[in-house]
């Protein structure tokens, strides 16, 4: 079963090299960050949205 299992669900490894290099060019990284805002407009959206369920 566990050969099976490997076949059907490859071991993922999270060792992404643009992800996690320590040594990225700042370049680089910018283009995988989001903006500030849209980072802000999200957690508001997000406060927002569980008062509307804590209050309801």
């Amino acid at each position: 079963m566990q050969k099976q299992e490997e076949k059907y669900y490859p071991k993922f490894e999270d060792d992404d090299d643009i992800y996690n290099n320590p040594n990225i060019h700042s370049e680089e990284q910018n283009k995988l960050e989001l903006p500030e805002n849209v980072q802000i407009n999200y957690k508001i959206e997000t406060m927002q949205k569980q008062i509307k369920v804590d209050g309801m």
